[in-house]
């Protein structure tokens, strides 16, 4: 007898165990998910009366295959996300085995399931890659699936209800786009309070939002977006690019709420009155575009143009952790908190170019957004975004890198205020790295850079590559290090790999970040000709430049 003369396609044993799967196709490495297709798989088949004990073999025999090409990616140094060949391969001859081993009345069922859901899981995956051709994510956890479903299910509902209403406010007359931006920016507040881990709060000079003027924010993630149009204050319109309009869920509201689409405006339109005057005032990206790589970009100066043909300040808006919510590159909404800081208004100086005035913009910005992310690192969400990237990992090394940051963390966050807000994407050097906890953190405050990693032991290596460092040499003179450093981080545990501070001397400039052990801080201030800094906790100390601490206080 066939396999699949007893198991029809239209079995629901088998198809409860290929859509308890879809939820592990994109990343197969989380608990968290695996636990919840599992347990709907189990519901479903409890509701039409079969067998659990049946149900209970079949995930315990599709767990194995997962499992052996999870562990053997990590020991290659790769990501949880097993190769597809090897999966299909492990998949099948679960398929198999099960066929020849189990009793007559399981093992054609089981069969059945474990290849269905084998190929299901391989096509899956092929469809994911097109889609997302470069996908650096690691795994995501039950929390970044929680904020997926509901933060982007609610956006489109309100997308598709919002314009609904437009025909309704015909009545307000020339108020009518106040009241839709207005009912717009409500309905984005809702969003973010549905989404369970992506917190978003204001803060700064919200009184300045008041008076007229042209809002200028960096643009670091898409939730930037959202963040601009729950801001207190005179409704704007946002000066978008051309694709908005051509996007099928975003083009009705936005249109809605009179979005003005940057392509298509000619220069009478650009600098006309009706664009930052009157009720409705504007917001502009003038970076132009999310940043790819995290870091702060250039800012245009489109926005000092309009504001200094309609006689307006500039009012800057600092946006910091929406990044960490939805990366470029990356649909997943993962775990963030997200500060949206109001800083006072800036109008133009006296024979002021219009460069100058939004590079000034720029760096105001640019501090506060610095403050603001270190700030937001240590709030609930940021913890639960570190922790998810070392889903995948043995449960002692997660373990360790759990007590390390517990440890350190704070340490950390309070010598990250201090670094330079300038040079975003200069490497940074971890010597001993707590299990991955400091380099996961400085992934997070700084994107942009490459984190390089000396580690203290053979775990640790692991960890780090597996959050994707580069390691380097053994701290001899020569090693492969980048002739610049944006910062160094020594902990307790890097003392014993014996590294040279003369060998770090020329490649941490001034402006560089030096954070060391108390016990090793007067060797390395005196090898890097800098002063002792504040006394951080866990044990650590900041080294400052000459010029900022002249006088050492020991």
């Amino acid at each position: 007898m066939e396999p699949w003369d007893v198991v029809q396609a239209t079995d629901p044993r088998l198809w409860s165990a290929v859509a308890a799967h879809a939820v592990l196709v994109w990343r197969l490495g989380a608990m968290a998910p695996a636990l919840l297709g599992l347990g709907l798989s189990a519901v479903f088949w409890h509701l039409l009366g079969l067998d659990g004990s049946a149900w209970a073999l079949a995930a315990l025999a599709l767990a194995v295959p997962l499992a052996v090409g999870q562990a053997a990616t990590i020991r290659a140094g790769h990501r949880a996300e097993p190769d597809l060949a090897l999966t299909t391969a492990l998949w099948l001859g679960t398929a198999a085995v099960l066929w020849l081993v189990l009793p007559d009345g399981l093992e054609l069922p089981l069969t059945a399931a474990a290849a269905g859901a084998g190929l299901h899981t391989a096509l899956a995956q092929t469809v994911a890659r097109l889609l997302v051709p470069a996908a650096p994510d690691p795994p995501v956890s039950g929390w970044t699936l929680l904020n997926s479903a509901f933060g982007y299910g609610s956006f489109i509902v309100f997308c598709l209800i919002l314009p609904l209403f437009a025909p309704l406010l015909t009545v307000a007359g020339t108020r009518r786009q106040t009241w839709i931006i207005r009912l717009i920016g409500w309905a984005m507040r809702r969003v973010y309070q549905v989404t369970p881990t992506v917190a978003w709060r204001s803060a700064g000079a919200l009184e300045v939002l008041e008076q007229p003027g042209v809002v200028v924010s960096n643009h670091e993630g898409m939730l930037d977006i959202l963040s601009l149009a729950c801001l207190p204050g005179r409704p704007r319109i946002l000066l978008a690019k051309g694709w908005v309009f051509r996007n099928p869920v975003l083009a009705l509201p936005a249109r809605a709420a009179g979005a003005l689409n940057v392509d298509d405006l000619d220069d009478e339109e650009y600098l006309g009155a009706r664009i930052a005057a009157g009720p409705v005032g504007m917001a502009i990206f003038p970076e132009g575009r999310r940043s790819r790589d995290g870091a702060l970009a250039r800012f245009r100066p489109g926005a000092a143009v309009i504001a200094r043909a309609q006689g307006l300040p500039l009012l800057p808006v600092a946006q910091a952790g929406s990044r960490l919510g939805i990366a470029p590159g990356s649909l997943w909404i993962r775990p963030t908190a997200i500060d949206s800081v109001v800083l006072p208004a800036l109008p133009a100086l006296a024979d002021e170019t219009n460069r100058a005035w939004m590079a000034r913009v720029r760096a105001t910005i640019a501090a506060a957004r610095h403050a603001a992310l270190v700030a937001g690192l240590g709030r609930a969400q940021p913890r639960l975004a570190r922790a998810e990237r070392f889903i995948g990992l043995p449960p002692g090394l997660r373990a360790r890198c759990r007590n390390a940051e517990s440890a350190l963390i704070p340490a950390l966050l309070t010598a990250l205020a201090a670094a330079d807000t300038e040079d975003e994407r200069a490497p940074w050097l971890v010597v001993g790295a707590a299990g991955g906890a400091v380099p996961a953190v400085l992934q997070q405050f700084r994107p942009a850079a490459s984190i390089l990693v000396l580690p203290s032991d053979a775990d640790e290596a692991t960890a780090c590559r597996f959050l994707g460092c580069r390691l380097v040499g053994e701290g001899r003179p020569g090693g492969d290090l980048p002739p610049r450093l944006g910062g160094l981080v020594l902990l307790p545990a890097g003392l014993r790999l014996g590294v040279d501070p003369a060998w770090l001397a020329d490649r941490l400039p001034a402006p560089g970040l030096v954070v060391v052990p108390a016990s090793a801080g007067e060797s390395w201030a005196t090898a890097l000709n800098r002063s002792f800094g504040p006394q951080l906790p866990a044990g650590l100390i900041r080294l400052t430049s000459p010029a900022e601490a002249p006088a050492c206080a020991r």
